[in-house]
């Protein structure tokens, strides 16, 4: 049964993402029942800016520390906003949805398909709200491109380009880069996990899938990524797009020294 009031909502994760969503929502709804379950020995507070400050969390926002996964059922929150590392992003997604939470997950939605076919029934069975973390879709200016694309303003779409370059070292003023998501494999880790931004925007803007011609991962020695997980790809993906294909370049980069973050359409 869907539930139409938010009171309640639950966090698993609460990084640099998390805590975004953790401020906003505490902004939006002051006086929503917030509860944080907890997996890590880290608990530290991060402001807008990506840096560490001082403080307790826990007093700060007012959540109430569930140490046991079954103590939601008693709970029964409406909401949970599920921002972990993307390996476990699944397990609690299902989890939540079995006892009737709508779902907000930190992209990707996993690191794996493994599974993500059961959250989906069951998400579809309860008719419950499953979102996924990808705020370019909603940025004005990709809005923009979708209107460009959607009345063929510029005549026949011929070819694409997205090109995205940051550099890991700065990610956040915290800690060390080698810390990050980005670097681990198992956790989900990878450029091509953690950067699919863009991709999630092509697949948007088309309205149709991609097929994937030609991929090249890189993984540098001297950033620390683990090994399996790229800090740099290059890929060329086909679609079919009014009847007639279209290549698109995508090139993603997690070393580059200028930030970049560009989509070029051809017509």
């Amino acid at each position: 049964m869907q539930k139409n009031k938010i009171t309640k909502a639950v966090f698993f994760g609460l990084g640099s993402a998390g805590q975004r969503h953790l401020r906003n929502l505490r902004n939006l709804k002051p006086n929503i029942n917030i509860f944080y379950y907890k997996e890590t020995g880290k608990n530290f507070l991060i402001n807008n800016k990506l840096n560490k400050v001082e403080g307790d969390i826990l007093k700060k926002y007012n959540l109430t520390l569930i140490k046991r996964l079954s103590d939601l059922k008693s709970i029964n929150p409406d909401i949970a906003f599920i921002c972990s590392p993307s390996s476990r992003h699944i397990f609690f997604g299902i989890y939540c949805a079995k006892i009737g939470c709508h779902l907000f997950i930190e992209k990707p939605i996993s690191n794996s398909l493994q599974n993500i076919d059961t959250l989906s029934k069951i998400v579809n069975k309860k008719k419950l709200i499953l979102n996924v973390g990808y705020q370019f879709l909603h940025h004005p200016l990709t809005k923009k491109l979708k209107e460009i694309v959607k009345k063929n303003k510029f005549g026949n779409l011929l070819r694409g380009e997205i090109r995205m370059n940051e550099d890991v070292k700065k990610y956040r003023k915290y800690g060390k880069f080698t810390d990050l998501l980005i670097t681990k494999k198992k956790k989900g880790g990878g450029i091509l996990l953690e950067q699919s931004h863009d991709i999630s925007v092509l697949t948007w803007l088309f309205e149709s899938r991609f097929n994937v011609i030609f991929c090249n991962t890189f993984r540098h020695k001297e950033l620390g990524f683990e090994k399996g997980a790229e800090d740099a790809a290059n890929l060329t993906l086909i679609n079919k797009f009014r009847g007639s294909k279209t290549l698109f370049d995508v090139y993603l980069s997690s070393f580059a020294k200028k930030k970049k973050k560009q989509i070029t359409l051809l017509f």
